[in-house]
């Protein structure tokens, strides 16, 4: 019985399902940012929780990996180009720990498992698009209100006349009940606001002719088209299958499916 026991206890003590008791925590869910990365030579994704972390190393160095919609498979192997390790540290490290070529040598590394097993999944997707001009607009409304093909939620000038909508967004100036950047005519005198000048003063009163109504200058269109951008916002997520990770002692963490690493967030510009 007592050598039975004994064997119990040491069981108990080098094994686990989901890690190993010398792990404090292994932990990344609900952290905000949840995942980061560095764009050096290869690409690093790591996670930081506290005074511990978890690094992805991937060879491929791709800019654009997290703004284009799709899935991509890597073998995470102790001996291969794609490695993930898992350290715990004597206090919290900064993102410059894991963006420099040589690491500094504060927080100190207390341990360090090394993946000798994992199939990392990345998935891409589109979470949204938007002009970044300040309007709460619904994304995907078709609404289009200069007839420009462009929806007014990805156009920089809602209303075709030539004022970006960021600086009319919050003014009704002729107080018509139509928001200026929606109002062909801002300041209704009858003459279109693409046919006013936004810088000239013609009456001296300190209002510029496309927004006073006593102004009746009428000026040929001479402001340029304003180019249109928007943003597109993608969402990464992050699942690793058959995650083993070993460290000196030969205590591992194991899960067979590992999905709490959280999401990775990145844009670009369309032109």
């Amino acid at each position: 019985m007592k050598n039975l026991l004994t064997f119990l206890v040491l069981f108990l003590l080098l094994s686990c399902s989901d890690g190993n008791i010398d792990v404090p925590g292994f932990d990344f869910s609900g952290i905000d940012p949840a995942v980061q990365r560095c764009n050096e030579d290869k690409l690093v994704i790591y996670s930081i929780n506290d005074t511990e972390a978890l690094i992805i190393e991937l060879k491929e160095k791709n800019d654009t990996l997290f703004v284009n919609e799709g899935t991509y498979t890597y073998d995470l192997k102790e001996t291969g180009t794609d490695k993930i390790t898992y350290r715990t540290f004597d206090a919290k490290p900064t993102s410059s720990y894991f963006c420099q070529s040589v690491p500094p040598t504060t927080p100190m590394t207390l341990n360090e498992w090394t993946g000798t097993n994992g199939e990392l999944i990345i998935t891409v997707e589109l979470d949204r698009k938007d002009d970044n001009d300040g309007v709460d607009e619904e994304a995907n409304d078709a609404l289009d209100t200069d007839g420009d093909t462009v929806p007014n939620y990805l156009d920089d000038d809602d209303d075709g006349d030539r004022i970006p909508t960021s600086e009319e967004k919050g003014k009704d100036t002729d107080s018509d009940g139509i928001p200026d950047y929606l109002d062909n005519d801002d300041d209704g005198d009858g003459i279109l606001t693409i046919n006013e000048s936004k810088t000239d003063d013609d009456d001296g009163d300190g209002i510029v002719n496309y927004l006073d109504i006593d102004s009746r200058q009428s000026i040929e269109p001479n402001r340029p088209e304003i180019t249109n951008t928007y943003t597109e916002y993608y969402k990464a997520s992050f699942i690793i299958n058959g995650l083993q990770l070993v460290n000196a002692n030969g205590n591992t963490i194991q899960y067979d499916v590992y999905d709490d690493l959280g999401n990775f967030e990145d844009s670009k510009v369309i032109e």
